[in-house]
């Protein structure tokens, strides 16, 4: 029956298109009302067959249903059974189970587009998941996808896919003198490159930002630095020659003493104060991501008056950014936004929720049990030192790091962090290590070669990719007001998933933490700023993509030129 009213609309949607030819109303009607009855009786001719197979389909359905049910409560059931005997209070009742996760697998960083998005957009599944670094498609991988990602960013490049697009750096890229926002710098030659528009600053500015791996472009008379992580500084090395470095104090002694790079090239800014580099006035407000990282932010004298660019290279956006000085009640005709979270499943938690879970998480586990316990933290080149700090602060103890680490966080000149160092494995209850370190397999051979010393060993793999949300997920026909509303839920101690693959002594917790702007920190800042045109910059390796990010980045500029720029007085963020 629902099959035959579905031909029936069609069929009546058909016949109302040569109403005009129609000789009444009535008859109109009378010709839907006999196409009505055909059809009717066709589909009850041929009822009978198709409702056993029906009947089938749902009982299978049913029985897969049941069978994933029963999986996930068993799933449940030893989850909490290994943290009880791993000591951990917050599972020791009985009727307390693990947060109720959902399911997902661990290959799927990027949820599959939904079917509303596809009924508005016309778009076909996607039946891939890239990474949103280098664009290779995940599904193939031998490893997890945080591992993956993370190499990326620290620029291990042996897990990615290798394209034949590297050129020399001493290679010249041709423009013309005259560059917009439109602007896309071709290398012609046998190995072909494009220097995306987004590195190249609007308005006849002569600067690219993280473009070192393009070599010399033509027409750009300075290059800026954002931060010190390698999908960023990429093409910087002792031997780069095609011309000044601007960066904060802190990524250029990185560049100086880790890269090697001429110190006669390293342009050193100070922080919320404006320099003159090439006529353009130059400020560099902090990103709130990794130590050192930088928003640039441009002013030049134009022909239609002031123009302002803003470009935030990595940042975590937050409520310091929309009360800075330099950006309240101030008009910016184009932003370069960190795109890396824009997409409505990424609520991630606050940062500092996140860090005081994973350090009264330690300290818990440390009271209930007399064993000493180890714990690892995952970190990049530099950035995460936050969990790492505050784990060591609960646990009154130090920090160890390798001899390669501690050089690069000796660079940092943080006080707080330096008298937390030990270059002694036995002396630290937290060690810094590597996101693979960091995994459940991983652990037991970690606690064995630190063994009397410590019993027990408990890792955080620190990323805002193994955020899951534990309720409804937002989707692109949510509500932007709602959104805005209703900032992401409180997290805890016990809302630390535990990875697969841990045991009762060697136990993996995932924290969403991230050094990324949010979903619900991306609509916030975008809201709340005046802003002429936003540009995208991360995510841009297919079409769906960018046009996923448009819908979000259209919304945004709807709610501003209809209610004025968003008010955050009243915003718990």
């Amino acid at each position: 029956m629902k099959k035959s009213s579905g031909r029936v609309q069609s069929s009546f949607k058909s016949q109302k298109m040569g109403k005009r030819k129609a000789g009444s109303i009535l008859d109109f009607f009378k010709k839907a009302d006999a196409s009505s009855s055909i059809l009717f009786k066709e589909e009850m001719g041929s009822s009978t067959g198709k409702k056993a197979t029906t009947n089938s389909n749902e009982a299978t359905r049913s029985t897969n249903q049941e069978t994933a049910s029963s999986a996930h409560k068993k799933d449940d059931e030893n989850i909490a059974q290994i943290l009880k005997e791993f000591n951990d209070p917050s599972f020791i009742s009985t009727n307390s189970f693990a947060p109720m996760w959902e399911n997902v697998n661990e290959g799927c960083i990027l949820e599959k587009q939904s079917e509303a998005f596809r009924r508005l957009y016309g778009e076909k599944e996607a039946e891939e998941t890239v990474c949103p670094i280098c664009g290779m498609d995940l599904s193939t991988l031998s490893i997890s996808v945080d591992v993956h990602v993370n190499d990326c960013l620290d620029g291990k490049t042996s897990m990615k896919q290798v394209t034949s697009d590297t050129v020399e750096e001493s290679t010249t890229v041709q423009v013309r003198k005259k560059m917009t926002s439109s602007t896309s710098i071709v290398l012609r030659n046998k190995k072909q490159r494009t220097v995306p528009r987004y590195k190249l600053m609007p308005f006849n500015i002569p600067f690219a930002v993280d473009a070192f791996k393009y070599g010399k472009i033509d027409g750009v008379e300075a290059y800026f630095l954002s931060h010190f992580h390698s999908d960023h500084y990429g093409g910087l090395s002792s031997s780069w020659c095609h011309g000044p470095i601007y960066c904060s104090s802190v990524t250029g002694r990185l560049l100086e003493n880790i890269l090697h790079v001429d110190k006669k090239y390293i342009k050193c800014l100070s922080e919320n104060e404006p320099h003159n580099v090439y006529g353009v006035t130059v400020f560099v407000i902090p990103a709130n991501h990794c130590p050192g990282s930088s928003i640039f932010l441009f002013e030049t004298i134009h022909s239609e008056g002031t123009k302002r660019v803003l470009h935030t290279g990595d940042f975590r956006a937050c409520r310091a950014h929309i009360e800075h000085p330099l950006l309240r009640d101030k008009h910016i005709h184009r932003l370069y936004l960190d795109t890396t979270y824009l997409d409505p499943k990424y609520m991630l938690p606050a940062q500092s929720e996140v860090v005081n879970a994973c350090a009264e998480k330690c300290r818990l586990l440390q009271e209930a049990d007399a064993s000493r316990l180890l714990v690892v933290v995952s970190t990049y080149s530099i950035g995460k030192e936050k969990v790492a700090v505050a784990i060591a602060k609960a646990l009154k103890t130090l920090i160890y790091v390798d001899d390669r680490k501690r050089k690069i966080l000796d660079q940092l000149e943080d006080e707080e962090l330096q008298q937390l160092l030990t270059d002694d494995p036995n002396t630290a209850s937290v060690h810094m290590a590597t996101m693979m370190q960091t995994h459940p397999e991983a652990l037991s051979d970690y606690l064995n070669k630190r063994r009397p010393t410590f019993d027990r060993i408990v890792s955080f793999r620190v990323t805002g990719w193994e955020y899951r949300p534990k309720g409804k997920k937002l989707s692109v026909v949510s509500n932007l007001n709602s959104i805005l509303t209703s900032p992401p839920a409180p997290f805890g101690p016990r809302d630390l998933r535990m990875a697969r693959g841990s045991s009762p002594s060697c136990v993996s917790f995932l924290a969403p933490y991230s050094e990324h702007s949010s979903f619900y920190d991306l609509s916030v800042f975008c809201s709340a700023l005046d802003v002429d045109v936003i540009i995208p910059t991360v995510n841009l390796y297919d079409q769906a993509s960018r046009r996923r990010m448009n819908v979000w980045i259209g919304r945004w500029n709807g709610r501003r030129k209809k209610h004025g720029v968003l008010s955050i007085d009243d915003l718990k963020w």
